[in-house]
């Protein structure tokens, strides 16, 4: 998927061109055991499930949205934060190949269930599990080192949830 469809997913946000870093900046940039911080992990994380398939369903990109507005991780950021922070992981899912396997050693262990299962729900969200989606999600399980009774038992929840 080509960084162009950054543009599908946040249109209309334009990086603040300010030098000074805001509180949600230092929060938001705070170092892990390699240079991505807590959100770009959590933001590559997410747009790797909705770019599996090579492209980008409207409920896939719904459902981005609403998780934004709503995660902690990301709740301190504007709109010009946020739209800095996506183009820093569209140019790293350009630039290193191994992205995915840099954003889960970035993140601590305790957001592993919940970043899976938000993959999972993405992958999902438009009725069907693509083959390259189902292969996303077992290197997600991998990299994270679930357990696959732990991964079963997040998929179940979310099938069920998605059955009503």
């Amino acid at each position: 998927m080509e960084n162009s469809a950054i543009g599908v997913l946040f249109s209309g946000m334009a990086p603040a061109t300010d030098q000074d870093q805001t509180a949600s900046d230092l929060l938001n940039q705070a170092q892990t055991i390699n240079d991505w911080s807590i959100a770009e992990a959590y933001m590559c994380l997410l747009l790797e499930a909705i770019f599996a398939d090579d492209k980008v369903d409207p409920n896939e990109k719904q459902y981005l949205h609403a998780l934004v507005k709503r995660a902690k991780t990301f709740s301190g950021l504007s709109d010009h934060e946020l739209s800095r922070l996506n183009m820093t992981v569209m140019e790293r899912r350009t630039e290193r190949p191994d992205c995915v396997a840099e954003a889960c050693r970035a993140l601590p262990v305790s957001m592993h269930k919940t970043i899976f299962a938000h993959a999972l729900d993405i992958v999902l969200s438009d009725g069907e599990l693509h083959p390259k989606e189902r292969d996303y999600l077992d290197e997600l399980m991998t990299k994270m080192d679930l357990t696959q009774e732990t991964a079963r038992n997040i998929m179940q929840v979310i099938f069920d949830k998605n059955k009503f």
